[in-house]
């Protein structure tokens, strides 16, 4: 059994920053276990451009950013073990990692940080209705068959979901001359970038139906047509709004959920979030186990899950170190109105940084808010917001003075 101070699983943009900030903060053996072939995770499929402008202050395409962060690697002493996958992680830190084709090993770390990514909720998932033709996928599935393997599979599209990767395949589709008849978002918003909403859907003349839902999937053995129609607050369907699209392939854009198998092993609680419930220095219930990335809750920009990453690693190096702050209190932190989640979940007090980072997303849209922390029922910190999106990740920094003791810390929207 090979024994690490580190062991970081997942070779992402978190995953990496984490074990290059781990290793700037003075911890000596680190592992990252990656279970593709190559480092990136989601990147090396994303071949559009847009990635990188905060961390390498340029714009790069999903495979450079992934390139760039591996050279990165390469300048420092992290073993790299790709092909590989945890199956299980036990309450003494010993990792059974399955190495494709090869064997079964074990590891043994003093921390482990989780960088695990996220999923897709499929068909089933959401329950679509109709016939379950070919043509129907997630919108990862049609990135991996376009980008990686070069397979034109669709000449007429109807997507569901506006998130961004919704939205960013749409413009691909068309630029390769594949018709997008339509986008169509179950919620009254869309829950992309409004940047990219303009430029992937407005440019292109591409119909965005906000509060509709497919109502019907028919065609064999292919997809023939969909039917989709709007929808009332309560979610019933509007008599007279059906609309048919003729396509050959349905499209799922429907959210991503934290990928956290290996924290529910051990039994660590799950926030609204849908990651592990965490505290201030990104622990778990398990307090060698941190979470960071896209596998504690969806990031808008892969510069983000980076440099949550790097805030994982160094907590977690401390923590190895012994050097982490005894949590002598912990203040509870509550999603208040107008807030769909917040993160951290809790406060560890003393804290070990200079700041408190909230991250939060609002529950709507909103226009000429303010956003307010309050600890025990008392405004601490207020923030004047022209635009709120729930597309849009809130970060919010609170001086350390201002949460010195306390039992119940919530952020909310208020009208001011």
């Amino acid at each position: 059994m090979k024994k690490y101070d580190l062991i970081v699983i997942g070779g992402g943009s978190a995953g990496i920053g984490a074990a290059l900030s781990a290793k700037k903060a003075g911890t000596a053996k680190i592992l990252i276990i990656e279970k593709d072939i190559n480092l990136g995770g989601i990147l090396n499929q994303c071949i559009h451009d847009g990635f990188g402008v905060h961390l390498f202050k340029k714009t790069l395409t999903g495979p450079e950013y992934a390139y760039f962060l591996e050279q990165e690697l390469a300048k420092n002493e992290i073993d790299i073990l790709k092909n590989a996958n945890v199956t299980n992680i036990s309450r003494e830190r010993e990792l059974t990692v399955y190495i494709a084709e090869k064997s079964v090993k074990t590891f043994k770390a003093k921390a482990i940080i989780l960088t695990t990514g996220s999923y897709e909720r499929s068909a089933g998932a959401i329950n679509l209705p109709g016939e379950r033709s070919a043509g129907i996928m997630t919108a990862g599935q049609a990135q991996y068959f376009l980008n990686m393997k070069g397979y034109h599979f669709a000449k007429d599209v109807l997507i569901v979901g506006s998130g961004d990767i919704g939205l960013i395949l749409a413009r691909r589709l068309t630029l390769l001359g594949i018709k997008v008849h339509a986008v169509s978002e179950i919620m009254p918003y869309s829950s992309g970038l409004k940047r990219n909403i303009v430029q992937c859907l407005d440019d292109f003349d591409i119909p965005l139906y906000l509060s509709h839902k497919v109502i019907d999937v028919r065609g064999r053995p292919r997809v023939k047509e969909v039917d989709i129609a709007e929808i009332d607050r309560e979610g019933t369907v509007i008599p007279g709004t059906l609309k048919t699209f003729k396509v050959d392939t349905l499209l799922l854009a429907v959210g991503l959920i934290p990928y956290i198998p290996l924290s529910d092993k051990l039994s660590n609680p799950v926030s609204r979030s849908r990651g592990p419930f965490i505290n201030s220095n990104y622990q778990t219930k398990t307090p060698w186990l941190f979470v960071a990335g896209n596998a504690l809750h969806i990031h808008d920009l892969a510069d983000d899950a980076y440099f949550e990453g790097e805030e994982a690693g160094i907590a977690a190096s401390l923590y190895i170190k012994d050097e982490l702050l005894a949590m002598e209190e912990k203040v509870k932190v509550e999603a208040g109105n107008g807030v769909l989640y917040v993160l951290p979940n809790t406060v560890a007090l003393p804290l070990n940084s200079e700041a408190l980072v909230l991250k939060f997303r609002p529950s709507k849209d909103g226009i000429n808010k303010r956003i307010a922390v309050k600890l025990d029922g008392e405004v601490i910190f207020k923030k004047f917001y022209p635009f709120l999106f729930p597309s849009e990740l809130i970060t919010m920094k609170i001086n350390k003075d201002l949460i010195k003791s306390g039992v119940n810390l919530q952020v909310e929207v208020i009208n001011e």
